[in-house]
Parts: structure tokens; sequence; C-alpha cells
């Protein structure tokens, strides 16, 4: 039986290597607003992961300011009947 090199996925130029945007993030709540315990670690949340350059979009029903210039939002609307 051979031996299998494995090398780590997050070393630049190893196959399958993470770069710049390779991850996309969605974070999801009800609701984004400037208040409140849980928007307010979203927004931290969110704001950390773009700083590194990470994709993030945050999923909602309604939206205030984003926490970074590069966070975008996708926001959900209930299905007209």
């Amino acid at each position: 039986m051979g031996a299998v090199a494995c090398q780590n996925p997050l070393e630049s130029g190893a196959p399958g290597s993470l770069g710049q945007h390779d991850v996309h993030i969605g974070l999801i709540h009800m609701r984004h607003a400037p208040v409140g315990g849980t928007e307010l670690v979203l927004n931290r949340v969110a704001r950390h992961l773009a700083e590194r350059d990470h994709e993030v979009t945050i999923v909602c029903r309604s939206h205030g300011e984003a926490p970074h210039p590069a966070v975008k939002f996708k926001v959900l609307r209930a299905p007209v009947i």
C-alpha cells in the first residue's frame, strides 16, 4: 500500500486552498437593527468576517445600515396569498 501525502487546505497554493472570497457566509436573523443583544452580536460577527475578506450576507426580513461596507443583505419577503 502506498503512502498518501496530505496537504493543509489552508496553505496558500495547496490544491483546494482557501483564497480570497472562497468562503461565503450567510447569517440569518428575522430583522437586522442597530439595537438588541442578538443584533449587536450579529453585527460584530459580520464585521469581523468581512474585515477578513469573507463574503458575508445577512438574510433577514428588514434591515438597517450594514455593519461593514462589504456586508450584503438578502431580504426575505412573505409570500402574497
